[in-house]
């Protein structure tokens, strides 16, 4: 089988996807290796920015959280 990068590469949505899964395998440095890919073929996304920012800084905090 295989990895969704290997499939298409320059799909964001891929990359993206790996980082998110590795953000809740509580893996961060992972995390942020794969949303930094993310966001290098997608900047305007302001999903993956945010969840990249989350990443690099825990206490940044949900929108509407306190």
């Amino acid at each position: 089988m295989a990895h969704a990068p290997d499939v298409n590469a320059k799909d964001y949505r891929a990359w993206y996807g790996l980082g998110q899964a590795y953000e809740l395998l509580d893996m961060p440095m992972y995390a942020i290796e794969y949303y930094n890919q993310a966001t290098a073929l997608r900047f305007v996304d302001n999903v993956a920015c945010y969840d990249l920012a989350k990443a690099l800084d825990p206490t940044i905090v949900e929108c509407g959280q306190r």
